[in-house]
């Protein structure tokens, strides 16, 4: 019976918003679980009663899949940046600069 309460409380709107923030966090399936207090195996069992909890864990994936696909690209082919210098009287200073490609 605690198991069914916690798969309730797990698929509300508030639950499943925590969940797809764990996934676009990164967490692995096995750090999520943890998190909710079941095992992984379980967490297996749940997606696939829940379509509501596979596309919160689905959801929030892709856009952590995305934000790393965005920096790796955006280091492939080199970027601009501004840092900041400090003037003799240390005062920042904007500095333009430019990250080179990196491919490895």
């Amino acid at each position: 019976m605690a198991r069914r309460n916690l798969f309730d409380k797990w698929t509300t709107d508030e639950g499943l918003t925590r969940i797809k923030g764990w996934a676009r966090d990164g967490l692995t399936m096995i750090e999520i679980a943890r998190n909710i207090g079941i095992s992984k195996q379980t967490l297996y069992t749940w997606e696939k009663k829940s379509p509501d909890l596979l596309d919160a864990l689905n959801t929030g994936r892709d856009y952590a899949d995305r934000k790393v696909e965005e920096s790796l690209f955006k280091s492939a082919i080199g970027y601009e940046y501004v840092d900041e210098q400090l003037s003799d009287e240390g005062v920042p200073i904007p500095v333009k600069k430019y990250a080179k490609p990196n491919t490895t």
